[in-house]
């Protein structure tokens, strides 16, 4: 259990670590080439490429990604099925050891959270490649949430109002969470979950018009 729990984290941390070093590399001016020596213009061209040309980047392959969302479509609606029951279950649970004005309070809070879920306008243009590869990724961040006890913990405390043995409980319902949704992950092909924030807008996975 802890090993999953630490792969799953490594995971994140790598996408993370290397999402940031982008960010750095590309946000970092680049220094101007040294001056070239006396004499160099006439010296012969070598006919290598440019050590430091950049190489363009490969277009992503939305027709492979479409393939693979309609191939593993029934594993990924029944991943997204079994969570949703899983989130319920866990919903449940923890409302049962609210006192009343705290599960007044929550109830109120998810909904205003689905309200403004499904309020909010869901646009019909294309995705650009790189919103593709984010939404890629985005399970793996969602993993994160999912398998941190101590930090939901703190969340649901702070929203919550939880006294010491609600705590208590809260945390013994996250644990058990996290092993249920571990589980479920494991059930499934690794690119049926890792596809499963896309095949929501599978139709948005069309060229984008130039």
């Amino acid at each position: 259990m802890k090993q999953r729990v630490l792969v799953a984290l490594l995971t994140v941390l790598v996408f993370a670590s290397g999402f940031f070093a982008r960010v750095w590399t590309e946000g970092t001016p680049a220094l101007p080439p040294p001056p070239a020596p006396i004499g160099s213009e006439f010296a012969p061209q070598a006919s290598a490429s440019v050590p430091h040309a950049a190489e363009p980047k490969k277009p992503v392959d939305r027709a492979q990604i479409i393939s693979d969302i309609q191939k593993l479509g029934p594993q990924i609606a029944l991943f997204q099925t079994k969570l949703e029951g899983l989130n319920a279950e866990f919903e449940r649970n923890f409302v049962a050891l609210l006192r009343e004005d705290q599960c007044q309070r929550f109830m109120e809070a998810q909904k205003k959270l689905h309200s403004e879920k499904t309020a909010a306008p869901k646009s019909s243009t294309p995705l650009s490649d790189e919103e593709i590869e984010r939404e890629k990724n985005t399970p793996l961040y969602y993993l994160y949430t999912k398998v941190t006890v101590t930090e939901k913990l703190r969340k649901l405390t702070e929203a919550n109002s939880l006294d010491a043995a609600q705590q208590a409980q809260a945390r013994d319902l996250l644990l058990k969470y996290r092993e249920k949704f571990l589980d479920l992950v494991d059930s499934i092909p690794p690119l049926s979950y890792r596809l499963s924030y896309l095949a929501t807008d599978v139709q948005k996975l069309a060229q984008p018009q130039k």
